[in-house]
């Protein structure tokens, strides 16, 4: 039987791969200048963390759509805490992002490094904000699904 979300897997292994394209076209500008030592550890070290944090999201959605397609209906409370512990992996992946790229900035400044500040991806703590969010939505969807279908059960 055909996986329904190989397309879902081809898009993830693009996105990893253009990922990693940009940690090497970084290094290679920050070999280029001939700038070494603590800039290029913080700017290595964030986007390598990006990277990481980038599969454990995609793993999780995975595992999340391996359990709704094992079940007969989505609206059973094995998915909702599913989508729940989904949602509650892209924040904390967020958080450790945000946390990490404040402590870079916070090293720089202590550091003085003189060949310019490295600040870490606004839009990645954005994307990773609004995924938790939108995830937590759909848990709460999923919720109401689940008392609406348990309710409907008992009706019949």
């Amino acid at each position: 039987m055909k996986n329904n979300y190989s397309h879902t897997y081809k898009i993830a292994s693009v996105m990893c791969i253009l990922l990693l394209a940009s940690v090497a076209a970084e290094v290679y500008e920050i070999i280029k200048d001939g700038t070494f030592g603590a800039a290029l550890l913080l700017r290595t070290a964030l986007s390598v963390l990006e990277f990481v944090l980038l599969i454990v999201i995609m793993n999780r959605l995975r595992l999340l759509f391996r359990e709704i397609k094992a079940v007969e209906t989505p609206f059973m409370k094995k998915i909702s805490e599913a989508v729940k512990n989904t949602a509650n992996t892209i924040s904390i992946c967020g958080l450790v992002y945000c946390a990490a790229g404040i402590i870079c900035v916070i090293l720089q400044e202590v550091m003085t490094i003189d060949n310019g500040f490295y600040y870490p991806s606004i839009s990645f703590c954005l994307i990773v904000s609004f995924m938790g969010t939108a995830m937590y939505a759909f848990a709460d969807i999923f919720e109401k699904g689940c008392d609406l279908q348990r309710e409907s059960d008992e009706t019949i």
